[in-house]
């Protein structure tokens, strides 16, 4: 439960979505996410809407980096905005999955880390926010 490895940690994710963010800005529909559905050149706004989410993912990934992963401890709003960010998603995902039908292995595997991931990032970040004072037990910051 210490701050290190919870830098590291959050550190990984958010490089992991600045990789994904770059893939939707420049690759759109044609990432390798979605070659298996063929929706390259398919769909115009599916492609526009990927490209803007991706726009959006890459300045969490940024904010992240700059200002929140130095700060972990102290960042607890910001931080649980982030990840609620996530675990919708994940239920967006879930949603789909019902309605639509299941995604490729990995973007089911995003939603299980979207939805269990969350809440256990948010515990964590709690975790060392309280063993560096910065809450008190049974308090928020």
């Amino acid at each position: 439960m210490n701050r290190s490895a919870l830098q590291i940690a959050t550190a990984i994710v958010g490089l992991l979505l600045a990789v994904l963010a770059v893939l939707m800005l420049a690759l759109g529909t044609g990432s390798p996410l979605y070659i298996q559905d063929d929706l390259a050149h398919q769909s115009i706004a599916l492609d526009n809407q990927l490209r803007f989410a991706g726009g959006l993912v890459l300045t969490i990934a940024l904010v992240l980096f700059w200002h929140v992963i130095p700060r972990i401890e102290r960042e607890l709003t910001l931080y649980r905005v982030f990840w609620g960010m996530g675990f919708l998603g994940g239920v967006g995902r879930l949603i789909s999955m019902v309605i639509v039908g299941p995604p490729p292995p990995s973007l089911f595997a995003l939603m299980v880390f979207e939805l269990v991931g969350a809440p256990l990032f948010i515990y964590w970040q709690w975790r060392v926010a309280l063993q560096h004072g910065v809450v008190r037990r049974g308090a928020e910051g």
